[in-house]
């Protein structure tokens, strides 16, 4: 654009159009009777209109040229000027033909406009009334104080309002209604001032707004139909800036992470091809310094060439507002998320960035199952590790899995596999010493394959084949090197007593230490009495890796436990078997150990006492007032029996064998480490909810261990009334051994007084006592199975219930 100034100046130049345009006005000025005044008012009123009509003339609503010509004809005609309207069909004919000139249209449309501003300067003899011609001419100037709305994110409707203010030329303004710029515009420097703003840069015609510094303001009033294509264009320039300050802030950021750091990358290409495009443009503009500027490209052409573009750098501003703050597999899963964009063009666009965005993760994966190495200094890996953990926990809590990390293309149980097929690399590393490489990765999947698995199945075929040669190698090392099954067996044997004969062989040669109060046991004492029960029994043949492992444990006593109440089994684990069998497990497995010996215990006392007195029946079934109470003694234990060995065959068989058959089975299925530790966990967990020592089942447990103690109870007063028995017995037999025929009455009278008075004085209150103390328990015993029974029929376990018609089958209790 060029500012209008003192017309002589533009006489030293003859081939300047400006110079030809004044030419040509002064020539029609000269047509008309003016005087010297109103002929300079009359060529600089006109060279301004010009002026414009040269800078608006692309922006014209038609540029056909049979278009404007009808208008001309039409125009003629209906100023009744049927003849000139003739002459000028034939003379635009010839024009049409005239190959010297390029631009016929844009001649026709300024013809028409000055023929129809000509109406304003007849040749009348006033023309000096013009109110104006006393003025010098002076351009309105741009006011200072410009307001101009900030461009809307994503919008491209903004109005931008420029005011004008010019005292000396107000009747000027208002006669034309329309504002004169200072600049005279055309199209192609428009286009030449477009292709920097669309780069964020400011120029004359549309700079930076100052209060964001992000969106581009016009500086200069346009048409509508201009500013609304000129604003399509200054908000791919606000796209642009965002993209640039996204790029500034991310990029070549230590702190970002690789996976935003590609994405940078990306969109960093992305710049270059919108870079490359405005560059091609501008050298078809030509160079104006050179005079060789190009008219075949026009704002409403560039608007449907740059559609496309506009709509990418849109949709990546869109994207990277997404993305912002985000890193890892959360960034990838937002990509693959915009990949399934219903745009065929935008998902296409996604889709190119998240393969290059997905390759870190992919490299990561690769080096995890092949090395089990991890460098993720950003925690942007889906494993997480923590390096303070120490090895014997490496397999449960030093690698772990991050859920929120894994990338939607990812499902779940690949994401699992992935991670133990590392976890199996360092466990046999570390923990194992084996160094082994299991397989060697001969090709590099293909990052499509990973981000399209529905088409491609490569990556899911590398998953599954690295996890079963990997996980498949763990276990063969941990069953042939470790014996993994046979300290399954070795567990099921002793702690949950499996080894009969061992069992009640240390129970009888412990019996007298475990009598004993739990303060008063002596830890050598018991080792010594397991070593002999192990060379006395079966366990004498087990391998010397089982038999070192098996130990004597002492649980924390508590006030007024006996031996019984804290004596249990240990069996150590150490290596590789930790994992398997940590200190969790080991403390489970000791847990069910004091329930089993504590029924087993029940079970060694009540059958202890009936071989115990069974000799002693026949010489005290003479006393009938002691036999009753033997009598109903027995009938009491007899149902202690039955209960102890009902529970005992619903533990052994019903629980303890169903639960092994289960965990054999699924050690023979098991796939992994994981599998392994997760049949060993469910096992014990099927076993502790059926023996009643979960928290489900806290009050039945109770009504249990009152039975118990009822039946220690039962078995204390039996040998207690038993010895009193006894001592009766013998007295009875001394008192007969002295009772002879050779003493006289008196004497015999005097024994037999003396005899009675002991048996009422000291026997009878015992039998008494006994007598009232066996009925309070056998009352109590059978309130208790009842509470029990009632207790069980009630529970939700189907094999506790059952266990209630088990103790109940001929409805003795109700």
């Amino acid at each position: 654009m060029q500012k209008y100034h003192d017309l002589g100046a533009r006489q030293s130049n003859p081939n300047n159009v400006e110079q030809l345009i004044f030419r040509l006005l002064s020539k029609i000025a000269s047509t008309y009777n003016l005087n010297e005044q109103v002929r300079q008012k009359f060529i600089k009123d006109q060279f301004t209109f010009v002026s414009k009509l040269l800078s608006y003339d692309a922006y014209s609503s038609s540029k056909d040229t049979l278009e404007i010509a009808a208008r001309i004809k039409k125009k003629l005609v209906s100023q009744k000027k049927t003849d000139v309207a003739l002459n000028f069909q034939e003379l635009e004919a010839k024009f049409n033909k005239l190959k010297i000139l390029k631009n016929h249209s844009a001649l026709l449309e300024f013809f028409f406009a000055y023929y129809s501003e000509e109406n304003k300067y007849e040749l009348t003899s006033n023309k000096n009334s013009l109110n104006f011609c006393s003025q010098s001419f002076e351009p309105p100037m741009v006011n200072d104080t410009v307001k101009n709305d900030v461009i809307e994110k994503y919008s491209s409707t903004e109005k931008i309002h420029n005011l004008f203010k010019n005292d000396s030329n107000t009747d000027l303004l208002r006669n034309n209604q329309r504002l004169k710029p200072t600049f005279i515009l055309n199209e192609t420097y428009i286009l030449r001032e477009l292709i920097y703003a669309m780069q964020g840069v400011d120029g004359k015609l549309f700079q930076k707004d100052p209060k964001d510094m992000q969106s581009m303001i016009l500086k200069v009033e346009m048409e509508r139909t201009v500013r609304m294509m000129v604003m399509r264009y200054l908000e791919s320039g606000w796209f642009y800036t965002r993209l640039r300050r996204f790029l500034s802030t991310y990029n070549n950021n230590p702190s970002a992470g690789l996976v935003l750091q590609a994405f940078c990358a990306y969109v960093s290409a992305e710049l270059k091809e919108y870079h490359r495009l405005l560059a091609v443009l501008e050298s078809q503009l030509g160079d104006k310094d050179e005079g060789t500027d190009c008219s075949n490209i026009t704002l409403r052409r560039l608007l449907v060439w740059l559609e496309q573009p506009l709509e990418r750098l849109k949709f990546l501003n869109v994207i990277c507002d997404a993305v912002r703050d985000k890193k890892g597999g959360i960034l990838l899963s937002i990509l693959f998320t915009y990949s399934k964009y219903g745009d065929p063009n935008k998902a296409a666009l996604v889709k190119s960035g998240l393969a290059k965005c997905a390759i870190p993760i992919r490299d990561m994966i690769i080096e995890w199952i092949c090395d089990g190495q991890i460098r993720d200094i950003h925690e942007e890996f889906f494993v997480g590790f923590n390096n303070s953990i120490p090895n014997e926990r490496l397999w449960h809590d030093k690698y772990n899995l991050r859920k929120s990390q894994i990338p939607s293309f990812i499902n779940e149980d690949q994401a699992k596999k992935i991670l133990i097929i590392g976890k199996s690399i360092n466990f046999l590393r570390v923990i194992c010493n084996e160094h082994k490489q299991i397989r060697a990765l001969a090709n590099i999947p293909e990052i499509e394959s990973m981000l399209d698995q529905k088409s491609d199945s490569q990556f899911q075929e590398l998953i599954d084949i690295a996890y079963a040669d990997t996980s498949s190698y763990l276990i063969e090392i941990l069953l042939k090197n470790y014996k993994l099954l046979d300290h399954f067996n070795s567990l099921r044997r002793y702690l949950l007593l499996g080894q009969g004969d061992f069992i009640r062989h240390l129970m009888d040669l412990m019996e007298c230490e475990l009598n004993k109060p739990a303060q008063d046991l002596m830890f050598p004492n018991l080792q010594r009495l397991l070593d002999k029960a192990i060379t006395e029994t079966n366990a004498q043949f087990e391998p010397s890796y089982i038999i070192s492992r098996l130990d004597v444990r002492l649980l924390p006593p508590s006030p007024n436990d006996m031996g019984w109440d804290v004596f249990s089994l240990d069996y150590t684990m150490d290596g590789p078997l930790k994992t398997v069998f940590n200190s969790t497990i080991i403390q489970r497995y000791l847990r069910i150990f004091n329930f089993l010996w504590r029924v087993k215990r029940m079970e060694y006392i009540t059958c202890s006492l009936w071989s115990s007195h069974k000799a002693d029946v026949e010489k005290l079934r003479k006393m009938s007032e002691i036999y009753e109470i033997i009598h109903q003694s027995n009938i009491i234990r007899s149902e202690m029996i039955r209960l102890v060995q009902n529970l005992n065959f619903y533990i052994m068989f019903e629980v303890l064998e169903v639960s092994w058959k289960n965990l054999s089975e699924q050690l023979d299925n098991s796939k992994d480490m994981d599998d392994v530790i997760s049949a060993n966990e469910q096992f014990l967990d099927t076993i502790i909810s059926q023996l009643l020592l979960d928290e489900n089942s806290k009050e039945i447990a109770k009504e249990l261990r009152t039975i118990f103690d009822l039946i220690v109870k039962m078995s204390e007063l039996s040998e207690q009334f038993h010895k009193i028995a006894l001592a009766e017995f013998d007295a009875r037999k001394q008192f007969k051994e002295k009772f002879t025929e050779d003493l006289d009455e008196d004497q015999k009278t005097a024994m037999d007084n003396i005899e009675r008075k002991r048996y009422h004085g000291e026997v009878k209150p015992k039998i008494r006592n006994a007598k009232n103390q066996l009925n309070i328990l056998k009352n109590s015993f059978n309130e208790m199975v009842k509470n029990l029974l009632e207790a069980l029929k009630n529970h939700p376990n189907d094999s506790l219930r059952f266990l209630s018609f088990r103790f109940n089958f001929n409805e003795y209790y109700y």
